[in-house]
C-alpha cells in the first residue's frame, strides 16, 4: 500500500496543512470529467479526508455523495457527525493500521458513549457525562489497551448485541467502495442503515475499530438538540 496521510476538513472543502508534504487541498477539476477534485499535492499518496459534509433539507446522503465524489479513487473518507469529535491527536495513525490490517474492509466504525447502535457504544461509559477531560483520558486509555489493527467484524448485525445495523456517527469508507454500492441513498433517515446493507451484499465486511473511541453529543438537552 502506498504512504497514507490523512487531513481533517472542518468547514466546506477546503483545507491547509504544513510540514507532512501536504501544501493544499483546494478543489481542482479533472482533467477528464466534470468532477472536482482535491488538489493533494501528493499525487502517489493514498489519503484519508475526515469532514463533516452538510446540505439544506436534510440531504445527508447527497451531502456525503457529493464530498465522496471529490475524493481520489484510492482515497478513504472519514464522514464524522457534526455533534462528535475525535478524542485523541492519533485517530489518523488508528484508521491507517486498520486499512492494513483488513483489506477486505467496506467501512469501518468507531466506539462511542451515546449512540442509537447499542453495540457501537463502549461498555461502562457514562452516557450523561460530556467533561471533555473524562473523555478524553478514555479515548487514550483505549488506544492504549488496543492496536488499530483490534477490529470487530459486525458486518452481521443481527449477531451482535442490540441486532441493529451501524449508526453513522463516524463512517471510514473508500472511494472505490463508495463507487462499488452505488454510494450513498438519499435523504436523511437510515443514510447510514442503508449503506451496510449496502456493504454487505456487496460481500465485503464491516468492521468495528476497537481503538477509536468517539465523544457523541447527540441530543443530550432532548430531541432536536
Amino acid at each position: 500500500m502506498a504512504e497514507v496521510v490523512a487531513v481533517w476538513v472542518s468547514t466546506g472543502f477546503l483545507a491547509d496543512r504544513r510540514g507532512d508534504g501536504l501544501t493544499s487541498l483546494s478543489c481542482v477539476p479533472s482533467r477528464d470529467t466534470d468532477t472536482l477534485y482535491f488538489d493533494r499535492g501528493i499525487a502517489s499518496s493514498t489519503m484519508i479526508i475526515a469532514a463533516s459534509p452538510y446540505a439544506p433539507s436534510k440531504q445527508l446522503g447527497t451531502a456525503y455523495n457529493q464530498f465522496m465524489a471529490r475524493l481520489w479513487p484510492d482515497d478513504w473518507g472519514c464522514l464524522i457527525d457534526h455533534d462528535a469529535m475525535f478524542t485523541t491527536t492519533i485517530w489518523h495513525a488508528q484508521m491507517v493500521e486498520a486499512i492494513k490490517t483488513k483489506p477486505d474492509a467496506g467501512l469501518f466504525v468507531p466506539r462511542t458513549n451515546r449512540i442509537g447502535c447499542g453495540w457501537m457504544k463502549l461498555p461502562g461509559v457514562s452516557p450523561k457525562n460530556h467533561d471533555m477531560l473524562y473523555h478524553r483520558k478514555i479515548g487514550w486509555d483505549l488506544s492504549e489497551k488496543h492496536g488499530g489493527d483490534v477490529l470487530t467484524d459486525v458486518t452481521i448485525w443481527e449477531e451482535q448485541p442490540s441486532k441493529k445495523p451501524l449508526s453513522g456517527v463516524l463512517m471510514l469508507i473508500s472511494k472505490d467502495v463508495w463507487n462499488l454500492v452505488g454510494g450513498f441513498k438519499p435523504g436523511f433517515l437510515t443514510v447510514d442503515n442503508d449503506m451496510h446493507s449496502r456493504i454487505r451484499k456487496a460481500g465485503l465486511k464491516v468492521y468495528l475499530m476497537e481503538s477509536v473511541y468517539i465523544y457523541h453529543y447527540y441530543r443530550a438537552l432532548g430531541r432536536g438538540t
